[in-house]
């Protein structure tokens, strides 16, 4: 950092300038080919016997 210092943007002023060519995201996409939409996939799901499974780790004393 010390020896690029005009590389970072240290303010929301130093970013006004910039190129896009540099920083552009392009995905490529082939035009004759259809986009399709995924199905939804759960994070963190809750199957209906996690309180038993989780029953069995607890004991009392």
């Amino acid at each position: 950092m010390k020896e690029f210092p005009d590389v970072f943007a240290w303010s929301y002023e130093d970013l006004k300038v910039y190129d896009t060519k540099v920083i552009q995201h392009v995905i490529p996409i082939k035009e004759d080919h259809k986009p399709f939409k995924q199905k939804l996939r759960r994070i963190n799901p809750s199957p209906p016997n996690v309180g038993k499974a989780a029953s069995h780790l607890y004991c009392c004393p």
